[in-house]
């Protein structure tokens, strides 16, 4: 995980506030107000630019931006896991 001190060709864009991850290529993602991000200091970019790796460092997927555009067995996947992990708190 890197800052991002713009947004240049990054396609996930993680908010370390929120923890969760953006599609910058996905026009629902002005939704998200990725720019708001990068000016705040909250926005992070991954090594290899990968949703996979997004997951790998506890991020979560966007609703708006990535809900509807990724393949269903890898957000389900996520998601699953992740509700496994929040009963176990």
């Amino acid at each position: 995980m890197r800052p991002l001190t713009a947004r240049s060709d990054v396609r996930f864009v993680g908010d370390r506030d929120t923890m969760f991850v953006h599609d910058s290529r996905n026009p629902a993602s002005e939704e998200c107000f990725l720019q708001k991000l990068v000016e705040d200091g909250l926005a992070v970019g991954f090594e290899p630019d990968t949703l996979e790796q997004a997951f790998n460092e506890g991020f979560d997927y966007c609703d708006t931006c990535i809900g509807a555009e990724e393949p269903a067995d890898l957000v389900s996947e996520r998601r699953d896991s992740s509700s496994e992990t929040s009963r176990l708190r």
